[in-house]
């Protein structure tokens, strides 16, 4: 069919109106696109008024105060009640041992003797290794005859004949020769001794002696 110029124009215009609007419409949804999906830039914050931080420091601050306080006073009425325990030592039994050590003496001679002119005495004794530091202690006085003297000698019980003899013998304590008094302190080991008291030298005078000798030494024993 064939279309007048009138409607030819009219129909160019019409159609350059639609492809106008739908260009249009594009374009807005292409911008809205954009904005929907595109990030969106921050916002300006308005800041706190002093006078709103100055309210919140009075009316908080207090409160704060108050629920530290009343929990100190609690741990403390807590720690007042409930007083740490102290652990005591436990006392232990005192150790005892099963030994001890005692002082103990022995008797050799003691007391007032006669001793005969050309005669001689000799007391045995002995030392045991259950003694513990012995010592033989002694002293004597002599009387009688024109001299008031006496021989006395501690030997071992083998040197006793060598003694009785007037022959030369090992001693451990001897008074030289005659004497009227002495003392003697002697350190002996284990073994057998004699105290020997001699008056041979004298022919018709017979002699007092007065005499202590003792074994002084320490023993263990068990401790009941």
């Amino acid at each position: 069919m064939d279309l007048s110029p009138d409607d030819k124009r009219r129909i160019e215009e019409e159609e350059g109106k639609r492809l106008a609007e739908e260009r249009y419409r594009a374009q807005v949804r292409a911008k809205l696109t954009y904005e929907e999906y595109s990030p969106k830039p921050p916002q300006p914050t308005k800041a706190t008024p002093k006078w709103v931080i100055f309210a919140i420091a009075v009316l908080v601050g207090p409160l704060l105060m108050y629920l530290f306080l009343g929990s100190s006073k609690s741990k403390a009425d807590a720690a007042e009640s409930n007083p740490p325990s102290v652990s005591r030592p436990v006392a232990q039994e005192p150790v005892v041992p099963k030994f001890r050590f005692v002082a103990g003496k022995q008797e050799i001679a003691d007391g007032q003797i006669i001793v005969k002119a050309n005669h001689w005495i000799q007391y045995p004794f002995r030392i045991t290794s259950e003694m513990i530091d012995p010592r033989v202690i002694g002293s004597f006085t002599a009387s009688g005859g024109s001299g008031n003297d006496i021989i006395m000698a501690v030997s071992t019980a083998g040197e006793a004949p060598n003694l009785a003899n007037g022959h030369a013998a090992k001693v451990f304590y001897s008074t030289q020769g005659r004497k009227t008094t002495d003392e003697f302190d002697l350190s002996l080991r284990p073994g057998d001794y004699v105290l020997f008291i001699s008056n041979t030298f004298s022919t018709f005078s017979d002699k007092q002696v007065f005499l202590k000798v003792n074994t002084h030494f320490t023993r263990k024993e068990p401790n009941l």
